[in-house]
Order: structure tokens, then sequence, then C-alpha cells
């Protein structure tokens, strides 16, 4: 089966956790100054401490798995949340961190910083730079000829592909376009590349799944996305990257489409904005 039917990490998430706690336990020794614990006594020189017995092996089982959480919110979250990335980078918190969450305008920063090609090697201090002049570049740009033939282009290029196009394709575009402008191409399986040594948390995307006769306020499920996996926990129901979008029947994909570029997924991420719209029309 290519659907994976189990609540469980995958094994690529697990090898990533196993890697990414030995970085946590340096990272909050960093943080709380414990390179040299005070209550050790002191020792003649070139005598080290010894851990109790078991305790050589066991000193990472107890460090905590630690989530940084953004709202969702548009613009002003990801304004906001580029700032506490920021902090969190400088102040050393970051690398006491597994996980990097967000959803909406927190994923749009995500997914800016994660597919930034210096990423981690440069902070969020210099990339923010870069979505500052993005932030502030005319929006009328967008509607210039050669962006409205390139929108056409791969609208009609999904469309001839069977698969169906929707306000979130135009929507994912406008806002790659604006953020991620230059990699809109790239994809979440390209981010396994960010976190293959566990050097940075590893992030999780989140959006709601809704019925279109059912009001989200009485319906909603919650889908999330890392560059290993996509998946509903409700149901226990995952799969690699690349197969999100394609078509499965008892489980195995019957028809494969190329994986959704990075555009694609912010407009799914921030489908918030379309649920508003619909309230707003009425449909």
């Amino acid at each position: 089966m290519d659907l994976a039917l189990s609540r469980a990490l995958c094994d690529q998430e697990k090898l990533y956790r196993q890697a990414r706690r030995q970085r946590v336990m340096l990272g909050i020794k960093k943080l709380l100054d414990m390179e040299k614990p005070r209550f050790l006594p002191q020792l003649p020189p070139g005598v080290k401490p010894k851990l109790p017995r078991g305790r050589e092996r066991n000193v990472t089982q107890n460090v905590p798995v630690i989530a940084i959480v953004g709202s969702g919110g548009g613009f002003r979250a990801m304004v906001g949340f580029s700032g506490v990335m920021k902090a969190l980078y400088e102040s050393g918190v970051l690398d006491c961190a597994t996980y990097v969450a967000g959803l909406s305008g927190s994923t749009w920063y995500m997914s800016m910083l994660y597919s930034h090609p210096e990423f981690p090697a440069k902070g969020p201090a210099d990339i923010n730079q870069e979505l500052m002049q993005s932030v502030s570049s005319n929006p009328l740009r967008l509607l210039l000829p050669q962006h409205l033939s390139s929108y056409v282009q791969a609208l009609w290029t999904k469309k001839a592909a069977g698969q169906p196009v929707t306000f979130t394709d135009i929507f994912g575009m406008l806002i790659g376009e604006t953020l991620v402008r230059g990699r809109m191409d790239s994809t979440l399986t390209d981010m396994q590349q960010k976190v293959g040594e566990a050097q940075c948390p590893l992030p999780l995307f989140t959006c709601l799944h809704v019925k279109p006769d059912v009001s989200e306020l009485m319906f909603a499920d919650w889908v999330e996305f890392s560059p290993y996996e996509i998946g509903m926990a409700k149901y226990g129901t995952f799969m690699t990257p690349d197969l999100f979008g394609s078509k499965f029947f008892m489980g195995s994909v019957v028809k494969k489409y190329n994986e959704n570029p990075l555009h694609f997924l912010m407009g799914v991420w921030g489908s918030a904005f379309s649920i508003l719209f619909n309230r707003v029309l009425g449909v």
C-alpha cells in the first residue's frame, strides 16, 4: 500500500527525532549555562565525573520535546512570527526546539524560511530583510503580463493533466510570487535536506479539511504537512509528500501526478481566506 494506515511516526521522523535530541540537549545546556554543572563537587585535575550506573546510555532520554507554534492570521501573523523566530534564533531557544508548527500566515513565513537556500546557515535576521522587501513591493506587479502569462500556463498544464483547478491555485500563485519569488516550484521533499542532519527544528504545516455543504464551525479535520509525510491523524492516514494530490484506490496509487509546488501548498495552508471569501459571498 502507498497509504500508511497508522498514527505512528514514520521511520524518517523517528531518525530525525533521535538525532535532534542530541542537538537539543546541547542547546539547553548552552542556554542554561549548564556546561559546567554547579551541583558537581570539585574534582582533582584530570578526574572526570562518573554518572550513576545506567545513566551513561540514557543521558538524552529525559530531553524534552519542545514545539514552537505560530498562529494564523494572514500577513499580520506572518510578520509577527518573523519577529518571534528572529528572537528565538538569536537567544538560542530555537536550538532547544524539536518542531516549529504553524497555520495560515505562520506557514507562509515558515515556507519562506525553510525554502531559503541559505537557511539555517543564515538566520532569520538576514532573511527577514528579504521578507520586508517582498511585502513592501508594489502588489500591482503581480498583474504584469509576464506574470499573468505564467499563471495561465501553469493552470492550463495542471488542468490538461487531469487535476482540478480552483481558486486555491490562483491564490497560491499570488502568495508565492510575493513571498518565495524564484523558488515557487520548490517542494516539501526538497526541505528534507534542511532537516537531514537535524540541524534545525522540523517544520509542521497545517490546514483544515472542510466540506463544501457544512459550516467549518460544525465540521473540520486537521491536516498535517511535514517534509516526510502528509496526513490526518484523526483517521491515521499518511502519505509521502510526492503522493499528495494523487488518486488512490484501496490505499494504492492509481494515478500519480507531479509533486505539488510550494506555492500551491501555501494557498492550501492559507485556505482560511477562501473560507471567509465564500462566507462573504454567501456561497
